[in-house]
């Protein structure tokens, strides 16, 4: 089973974690002290009511659970660990943090199916809207969506939640991966549901909040381009035939996107990429990711001087001839245009 990633962007927690300086006797009895001493902060005396500590106590002691239950190999202790944690959460007043990982020692401890899907809608169903941050709301709804692709008994199952997680979040890179994921294995028609799902992240809503930063590990790329990419990808593999066809329709319903993706699309319109699509298919293709490169405003000397030099290799010396006219008028006025001259230069000499 794919594990179900509930992940901050932390890269150094790992690193930054104590290590356990002692074992054997004196680990147990210094984990037993230390958890009677959460204990007594998140409850007061055992067994007096319930969770009277500050949320943050017992965020804190949940998490300290957890985290020695990672680094313990003594299985008498694992077992004590769990039990505190099982008994910690079931007490604790609810957070967003604590259904994370609430759902992560579900997982670990094997629990059902059906434990682990209802926890992760109960999560999104408390939290996964306003006033939870949406960094927060992001963890949630990915978290959700993941679980529903890996524990439900079926893809009719899995589709509703995703649907729900990509409406509450759609600007979330990876709960939108993990629907193309579904959609790849379980859709009749992948591309279909690609050409769907395209149109839908480039609406205004699927852009990321402003000074929204992603709190899942790796996540940068906003769905409007990472969506596309994973499209574009998807036919060179299964469908090579139709990469110019769709990119160009895709462009054409795209033009805001970055000189970085115009790039990309370039790179998968190679003659090694598409293998068996006709060369002047190809050939128009390039061309008009070309102009869109040269015709962004982040273009430079070096993208006017690659498509001017791909034009000329290809023997098509007025065309080269224009796009150096061209890259003249946009690059004068600094320093793009000397640094143009010299590539330009480089070209000619080789």
């Amino acid at each position: 089973m794919k594990r179900i990633s509930m992940d901050d962007d932390d890269e150094d927690v790992q690193d930054d974690e104590p290590e356990i300086a002692v074992e054997g006797e004196a680990l147990v009895d210094g984990v037993g002290a230390a958890a009677e001493e959460y204990w007594k902060a998140c409850r007061g005396k055992k067994g007096k009511g319930k969770a009277k500590a500050d949320g943050k106590v017992w965020e804190s002691f949940c998490a300290w659970l957890e985290e020695m239950e990672d680094q313990v190999e003594d299985e008498n202790l694992t077992v004590f660990l769990t039990t505190n944690l099982t008994a910690a959460l079931s007490l604790a007043p609810p957070s967003p943090f604590l259904s994370l990982l609430h759902l992560r020692h579900l997982l670990r401890t094997t629990a059902p199916h059906s434990d682990i899907l209802a926890l992760a809608k109960q999560a999104t169903a408390q939290f996964g809207r306003a006033p939870t941050p949406d960094p927060t709301r992001e963890q949630l709804w990915a978290a959700r969506a993941e679980a529903a692709v890996a524990l439900s008994a079926s893809a009719d199952e899995a589709q509703p939640v995703l649907d729900e997680a990509v409406k509450a979040i759609p600007f979330s890179g990876r709960v939108w991966d993990v629907y193309a994921e579904w959609a790849e294995r379980s859709e009749e028609d992948v591309g279909g549901w690609y050409e769907r799902a395209v149109r839908r992240v480039l609406l205004a809503d699927a852009r990321h909040p402003v000074g929204f930063e992603s709190a899942l590990a790796g996540e940068r790329a906003q769905p409007r381009e990472a969506l596309p990419r994973r499209y574009l990808a998807f036919l060179v593999a299964t469908a090579p035939a139709t990469y110019p066809a769709k990119a160009v329709s895709l462009l054409n319903g795209a033009p805001a996107l970055s000189l970085d993706f115009l790039r990309h699309a370039l790179e998968l319109a190679a003659p090694a990429t598409l293998a068996g699509v006709g060369e002047r298919e190809v050939g128009a293709l390039r061309r008009e990711l070309l102009a869109r490169i040269t015709g962004h405003d982040e273009a430079g000397p070096a993208e006017w001087c690659a498509a001017a030099e791909e034009l000329l290799r290809r023997g098509e010396v007025v065309e080269s001839g224009e796009v150096v006219k061209r890259a003249k008028r946009a690059l004068q006025g600094g320093r793009g245009w000397p640094v143009f001259e010299t590539m330009w230069a480089r070209v000619l000499d080789a």
